[in-house]
């Protein structure tokens, strides 16, 4: 297989086993950001071994080694709508959906069983099923308004020009799979209030934008897919919460991500970004959106990126963590973007090797949006030491003079004790490594403290650094906490 040229007519397959002229075929990997112009597939006119040459030309862009590309007639079952406007069928009392075979052009299916619109008891409503079918102009299941614990499943389909649904509301517990798809001008998308949605093994290509989108997505995995060209891929409209993102490729994008809701503990693992076309940014927060965002990349393959791996972290709602751990599949190179700064791990064998105690790790804080105060904090158990002498301590070394010569908040360890009595130490001004340190005696038997590291800055560059090491939690005299067991 090669490249296939703009405004060329041919292209080089790996296997054009069963394939005849006048079969109708889409091309996917368009080398661009975004879709492509044709609005039909294109029609096979010769072939020669693995050569195909078509009756049109390839439109809008060049089509890029290792692109899909599948055959959409053949089927045993043809539903053709010959209007330009696609046309609902409204399938509300419809049991036992399955389609197996077909072939579906701009003929799209809405299924409700709301309490209005379904004809039928619950108990004999069964699956809804789409295996091995193609469709143009149309998706999958068009509008899907399900609540009933009975699956919906989506394999080995190929769509053009549409996607897997419109519009698609519950069930919470059944499992939704979208799985050995291809998608070409086409999304995975319409997610309304759903849990437990499997989207394992798709290739999803110049759709958009974007390829992934969601206005309500919960519990669920995006397993082993390739994502490919758009100018955002993931659009999340939200809420999103508890969602795996492992193994999958994001290729020839602007933005991966664009968080304009809540995205909450949403775990990357082993994915990568960037394969064909650094990407401008990983994650994104849509400005004036104030969105939440709570994330991991966990040891992520990242290509270099253009710009940043995050974006508009200060329009972020407080607390927002944006969290890499092996960036790179770098071993320790882990950083944390939130809202009014980034925390980067310092030490050997990183690039930034600075720490107090050689042999360990430290972190770097870069404050970004004076004078609001970057933050960091961690809860302590303490059990009940109620009138005993506990002190917390830390090491502290801002980088450069230049960080307390505008406006500025200099680095503070604060502990909140009693629910809600504090005590502060603040670091002087001057560059050298020194300690605060913070004792402080409990009045009521309140089990825990809060520890809480503070700074902000005006000034830019390397000279906004401070660096933290050598966190110290000395208890009472006595004290032993054992968290062994729960109660």
């Amino acid at each position: 297989a090669s490249d296939a040229n703009f405004n060329q007519k041919s292209i080089v397959t790996t296997d054009s086993t069963g394939w005849s002229p006048g079969d109708r075929v889409v091309v996917c990997k368009a080398q661009t950001a975004g879709s492509t112009a044709e609005t039909a597939p294109f029609t096979i006119d010769t072939i020669s071994g693995t050569d195909i040459t078509f009756l049109e030309n390839i439109l809008s862009a060049k089509r890029l080694t290792g692109g899909k590309v599948f055959r959409v007639n053949g089927y045993g079952v043809e539903i053709i709508v010959e209007n330009s406007t696609a046309i609902t069928n409204y399938l509300n009392g419809c049991n036992g959906y399955t389609v197996d075979g077909a072939y579906i052009t701009r003929a799209v299916f809405n299924f409700t069983n709301g309490t209005s619109g379904w004809n039928d008891s619950v108990a004999n409503i069964t699956d809804l099923k789409t295996v091995d079918s193609a469709f143009v102009g149309a998706f999958i299941y068009n509008i899907v308004n399900w609540h009933n614990s009975k699956t919906v499943i989506a394999e080995r389909c190929h769509n053009f020009k549409g996607g897997f649904s419109n519009t698609f509301y519950g069930p919470p517990t059944a499992l939704k799979t979208i799985k050995d798809c291809i998608f070409y001008k086409a999304y995975i998308g319409g997610w309304y209030r759903v849990q437990n949605a499997l989207v394992e093994d798709n290739y999803v290509y110049n759709g958009g934008p974007p390829l992934l989108s969601n206005s309500g997505l919960y519990n669920s995995t995006f397993r082993n897919n390739y994502f490919f060209g758009a100018q955002y891929i993931f659009r999340n409209d939200g809420p999103f919460a508890n969602i795996l993102f492992e193994n999958n490729i994001w290729d020839y994008t602007n933005r991966s991500f664009y968080n304009f809701n809540v995205a909450t503990n949403v775990v990357f693992r082993n994915d990568t970004f960037g394969v064909e076309l650094a990407t401008n940014y990983i994650f994104s927060n849509f400005q004036n959106y104030s969105p939440i965002s709570a994330v991991l990349l966990d040891n992520c393959v990242i290509k270099p990126v253009l710009n940043s791996p995050t974006e508009n972290n200060g329009e972020s709602v407080d607390g927002s963590k944006m969290r890499f751990q092996n960036y790179n599949q770098t071993a320790n190179y882990d950083f944390t973007a939130m809202t009014y700064g980034t925390i980067t791990r310092t030490g050997t064998g990183l690039a930034d090797t600075t720490v107090r105690t050689a042999g360990g790790f430290a972190m770097r804080f870069e404050p970004t949006y004076s004078p609001n105060l970057m933050h960091w904090e961690q809860n302590i158990p303490t059990g009940n030491i109620q009138n005993k002498t506990m002190t917390v301590s830390l090491w502290v070394k801002i980088n450069n003079s230049a960080y307390w010569a505008g406006t500025h908040s200099m680095p503070t360890l604060t502990i909140d004790y009693d629910n809600g009595t504090l005590a502060t130490a603040t670091a002087l001004t001057n560059t050298s490594w020194q300690q605060l340190a913070v004792t402080f005696t409990p009045a009521t038997t309140y089990g825990q403290i809060e520890m809480k590291v503070t700074g902000a800055t005006d000034a830019t560059g390397t000279n906004r650094y401070f660096y933290v090491d050598d966190v110290n939690v000395a208890y009472p005299a006595g004290v032993a906490i054992d968290l062994g067991n729960l109660d």
